[in-house]
């Protein structure tokens, strides 16, 4: 096989939505939570300052709305992150992939 080529049976679990193997999996979760903290880090306060600022009220409409956007920006965001710890603990715990791979990043 060349690279590129993609065995029938990695073909198969890709398409049922399964693991094709460990390495190629932690890879990619990594690489997503990777993103997913650059975009946190990207804004110019954190979720608990934005919620502060909403709660102390008396904001104008606008820098209200904008601020409610991001937050619910970065609530979507971690909850995405979430969504990759979750993905990578059930990869884990599936026997149907190998456990014998080395991991690098």
């Amino acid at each position: 096989m060349e690279f590129g080529e993609v065995s029938t049976e990695s073909l198969t679990r890709l398409l049922d939505g399964k693991a094709t193997s460990l390495a190629n999996e932690a890879t990619t979760l990594h690489k997503l939570a990777q993103i997913l903290g650059q975009k946190m880090r990207a804004y110019p306060t954190t979720l608990e300052e934005d919620e502060a600022l909403l709660a102390g009220g008396a904001l104008p409409y606008r820098k209200e709305v904008a601020i409610r956007l991001r937050l619910g920006e970065k609530r979507t965001i971690v909850n995405l992150a979430q969504r990759v710890s979750n993905a990578w603990g059930q990869t884990l715990l599936e026997n149907s992939i190998g456990t014998d791979e080395t991991l690098q990043w």
